[in-house]
């Protein structure tokens, strides 16, 4: 099992959503699965042969599941995950992990924002974390950090968009960037 995966322990593990596809002859059911970080996405084969399921870029996970067999995996960075069956191609799925930013509520200029894109430190991983506004592009702010947050000051009210990506150095595997995580900076009272 890759670091990126794994299983949580303590008061966080209790408040997780398991995430359920099923793996059909022909398709992933869904082949979109919306998760946040920390929670566990679970495959379990509802076909008459075996599957082989692999993260695209190799590297993030991989899955084998015969007949009946199913196998979970815990989703601890931020990124889009794409993945298929490498023996059967046209199936094909994705797992999306946002960001969290916070604070959610009355934020104003001048405060900071915490950006989450893991659920710890994550030994030989790295991210890339992009930021924007409603009237901007994305924005990178912060490439190749270790740590499971950054922090971005907020200098002027409307809403602040974040997402991120995870590479990881012992594969050269990069997720794609993550769906994004708002906070509305409203003016100071």
């Amino acid at each position: 099992m890759i670091a990126f995966f794994g299983v949580l322990h303590g008061p966080a593990a209790e408040a997780r959503t398991l995430h359920r596809v099923r793996v059909g002859d022909t398709r992933f059911r869904p082949d979109v699965v919306l998760a946040a970080l920390g929670d566990p996405v679970r495959w379990t084969s509802i076909s008459a042969v075996r599957h082989e399921i692999a993260s695209d870029p190799h590297g993030f996970f991989r899955v084998s599941l015969t007949p009946g067999e199913q196998a979970s995996r815990t989703f601890r960075s931020a990124g889009t995950f794409a993945y298929d069956c490498r023996l059967f191609p046209s199936m094909r799925g994705v797992i999306r992990i946002p960001v969290q930013a916070r604070p959610k509520a009355r934020a104003t200029p001048g405060a900071r924002i915490t950006i989450e894109v893991a659920t710890a430190r994550i030994p030989g991983t790295t991210y890339n974390v992009q930021w924007r506004s409603d009237d901007s592009g994305w924005v990178t702010f912060r490439t190749g950090i270790h740590e499971r947050r950054a922090f971005f000051r907020a200098e002027s009210t409307g809403t602040l968009y974040f997402r991120a990506r995870v590479h990881d150095g012992r594969t050269g595997a990069t997720s794609g960037w993550s769906p994004s995580d708002d906070v509305l900076i409203v003016p100071i009272p």
